[in-house]
């Protein structure tokens, strides 16, 4: 799970460099509980 948490994490960052916005709203999503984390 740790391993895993790190590896989403990492991707999420590399996100954020190139898609800040999608990042932002996605990270409001998740914070509603709309989007199901995989």
């Amino acid at each position: 799970m740790r391993r895993q948490e790190s590896n989403l994490y990492k991707s999420k960052e590399v996100n954020v460099r190139h898609q800040p916005l999608s990042y932002r709203s996605f990270f409001l999503l998740s914070k509603m509980n709309t989007l199901p984390i995989a």
